[in-house]
């Protein structure tokens, strides 16, 4: 089967982003070299308008990084790739992880509320929130919290985790965890939420950036549904 830039399969996707209308998407494969008789590694960027659809493609190889046809070991070859991706990235401007099997910059945005929205997440609740949200790296610790923001009726997460994870597990724990902390070190808490609860159920979660307005919507959205109203069309 012939691959072209234009065509590649989903499943060799390892990043993507989009910054001032331009689209950047990183692949990255192994394939049999004709020549050379042997897989080589590697790493197609495809740059495509989001408006005119014109497109351009950058395509690198672990070929420029050794001498064709001597087989340096898979650990050689690995870090070789490595590092290669990380000097790449580093020109196109890309906080690009690396994991076992590939890179990724999957840049969750995640927004939750507390049950009802009531705005009671300040003062030493709030200083508790502050690091008991960031406690999920010392599980993961290949999870990057890049910017949280407590509000009083909301919390506003940007969470990098490799693609090995679901979002909806990872918010789940962070949830959960950061739920049964509140309920043990502020009592009071149990006066408001008389059930064992504490944040709304769901919450909001985008691959792309997103503006306050939405985020605003989203949080009035949310209150709606914990009071049994209807529904609100984000307008996407």
């Amino acid at each position: 089967m012939n691959v072209g830039y234009k065509n590649i399969p989903s499943v060799y996707l390892q990043a993507t982003s989009i910054d001032k209308e331009i689209e950047t998407n990183i692949y990255q494969m192994s394939l049999w070299h004709k020549t050379f008789a042997e897989m080589l590694n590697m790493v197609v960027m495809v740059k495509t308008n989001v408006h005119t659809h014109k497109t351009t493609h950058v395509v690198l190889s672990e070929i420029g990084l050794r001498t064709p046809g001597v087989n340096p070991g898979v650990k050689a070859r690995s870090r070789r790739l490595q590092v290669f991706i990380w000097r790449f990235c580093y020109h196109v401007d890309m906080k690009i992880k690396l994991s076992a099997h590939g890179a990724y910059h999957h840049q969750y945005h995640v927004v939750w509320i507390p049950k009802y929205r009531n705005k009671i997440l300040k003062g030493e609740l709030q200083q508790y929130l502050e690091k008991g949200l960031c406690d999920i790296t010392t599980f993961h610790p290949d999870l990057e919290i890049e910017t949280l923001s407590l509000q009083v009726d909301h919390i506003h997460l940007v969470i990098v985790m490799p693609p090995k994870y679901a979002v909806s597990d990872i918010v789940g724990k962070i949830k959960a965890n950061t739920s049964r902390e509140i309920r043990k070190r502020f009592p009071w808490v149990k006066k408001i939420y008389w059930r064992n609860e504490f944040w709304s159920v769901g919450f909001f979660s985008s691959t792309v950036g997103v503006n306050e307005d939405v985020i605003k919507r989203y949080v009035e959205f949310q209150e709606k549904v914990d009071t049994g109203k209807v529904q609100l069309d984000f307008g996407f």
